[in-house]
């Protein structure tokens, strides 16, 4: 079967048992759980379980209890009706035929992007001018997140494809063979291109909270995967902003990192989890204090904190994320801090950005996502992940086989698939056509340097005679001399005899 009917059918099909399943987790269990009153097994994943920073005597916890909080904020829903009132439309969401999904090229490319180090060419653009990245309010080219995420712009202003390439090749756990890594590519392309570009952008930038309340798009999109999500797994977005959208104000952040620094200060000895704990909160706070001793103290990051994850059941999770139950200890400090001293003033905001239509991609989007928006604690200070993403994914195998299909051909119908494929081939097909325009210089440059050496081994030859024909002229004059002198030599001679 060629590549493309292999990609078809990974889409359309359905599973096979010789499909690859989702990664295992490190202990190399299936999962792990007990069971509930009704015989089934509960999910505890690692991910996901109940932190518990525990230090001194009285074993303080993180939790802080509090009512949830929904995404649309009655301060977001003042400025979405402010943003509404400019006229900006939405754009259209037709439902598309679909065609094949990938042509040829892309599977040879992606063979090539799958090598560690394989780069795209620059010059296979064929995105529109007005659709290339803009720096966002505050940006900095001396902070790592910014420099990281304009770097992904630029890949993306080119092609989803470079995009992928560029920010799957920053894992540091790499897959053991080309053909997986390649696989793992092809997966993550896939599923992002159910996306629009513009919400791919914001979460580059870190703003996605801002794209809600500006673009109608985005807005209608997102709040149609939060109904999507009642039963169907997806790769969710939480960050923290104020009610128009912006990142914290440098004052804030320095504020924030106070009060983190003064919790990490142990009382009595700790456990070597608890330090650990408290060297990643500790780097988090060094690595935002590089990000705004980089700017004015007036202003404010460009990117706000963000944390990316995989679920099942988005309700539930949104809700133990809000009541720091089964949570991240360190957004929930961070959350607890905020409401305590800031007043509240940043709130969590949730969304659900990828909902997922195979199964195999649970674990590469993930991990995928989390790269993308730069939001690891040791990635620049961007965010709050700290557990390795991409291995608590196993409940993506609950759901069945008629519902994942069901779930790819919405995905087909829906208005930004199609266009993103086609995106991506048309930018490939260029890249063939440069690819193939470099092979053939690379083989007249061969020709040209051959002939130079042919040239040049001539020259040397020409130069071997001719020293060669002075030797012998030479040695010619000698003798010449010679016999000259010989018979000079000789008339004497004989005319003294005479």
């Amino acid at each position: 079967m060629t590549m493309q009917g292999k990609i078809i059918n990974f889409l359309i099909d359905l599973r096979s048992d010789s499909s690859p399943k989702p990664r295992k987790d490190q202990s190399g269990k299936k999962g792990s759980g007990e069971l509930s009153h009704d015989g089934k097994r509960k999910r505890h994943d690692a991910q996901e379980e109940e932190e518990e920073f525990v230090y001194g005597r009285s074993r303080t916890k993180l939790s802080l209890g509090k009512e949830t909080r929904q995404p649309n904020s009655r301060l977001i829903d003042d400025e979405i009706e402010d943003s509404e009132k400019t006229g900006q439309s939405t754009a259209s969401t037709t439902p598309r035929v679909y065609r094949p999904l990938m042509s040829a090229v892309i599977a040879e490319q992606l063979e090539d992007a799958a090598t560690p180090g394989a780069t795209v060419a620059k010059d296979g653009n064929v995105t529109r001018s007005e659709d290339r990245w803009q720096p966002p309010l505050h940006w900095n080219p001396k902070d790592k997140r910014d420099l990281r995420a304009r770097l992904r712009q630029e890949a993306f202003d080119r092609s989803l494809f470079d995009l992928t390439v560029i920010t799957w090749h920053d894992r540091k756990r790499k897959i053991d063979t080309e053909d997986q890594e390649k696989w793992a590519m092809e997966t993550i392309m896939i599923a992002m291109s159910s996306l629009p570009r513009t919400l791919i952008r914001a979460l580059v930038d870190g703003l996605v909270v801002q794209a809600y309340i500006r673009n109608p798009e985005i807005r209608k999109f997102l709040d149609r995967n939060r109904v999507k999500a009642t039963d169907q797994p997806c790769i969710y977005y939480q960050e923290f902003a104020d009610g128009k959208g912006n990142p914290p104000s440098c004052s804030d952040v320095r504020s924030i990192v106070h009060y983190l620094q003064i919790y990490i200060k142990p009382e009595v000895e700790l456990t070597e989890k608890e330090w650990a704990i408290i060297a990643k909160i500790d780097g988090f706070c060094q690595e935002n204090l590089l990000r705004v001793d980089v700017r004015s103290p007036t202003g404010s990051l460009s990117a706000t904190w963000d944390e990316v994850g995989y679920t099942a059941k988005f309700k539930q999770r949104s809700e133990n994320h809000q009541k720091h139950t089964s949570s991240n200890f360190l957004m929930n400090l961070v959350d607890t801090i905020i409401q305590k001293f800031l007043k509240g003033k940043y709130i969590l905001q949730q969304f659900v950005v990828l909902p997922l239509f195979q199964p195999y991609q649970a674990s590469f989007c993930e991990e995928f996502m989390c790269l993308l928006t730069s939001n690891h604690v040791e990635d620049a200070g961007g965010g709050f992940t700290h557990y390795p993403p991409g291995l608590s994914v196993m409940s993506a195998q609950h759901t069945t086989d008629e519902m994942w299909n069901e779930y790819t051909v919405q995905v087909l119908e829906g208005a930004y698939f199609e266009d993103n494929i086609a995106q991506i081939e048309a930018h490939l097909s260029k890249c063939a056509e440069l690819f193939s325009l470099k092979k053939r210089i690379q083989e007249k440059r061969a020709e040209v340097s051959q002939l130079e050496r042919d040239l040049a081994l001539r020259e040397q030859q020409q130069e071997e005679n001719e020293r060669m024909v002075q030797e012998i002229r030479a040695m010619h004059t000698i003798q010449r001399i010679g016999l000259e002198n010989r018979l000079g030599a000789e008339i004497t001679l004989t005319v003294s005899l005479l």
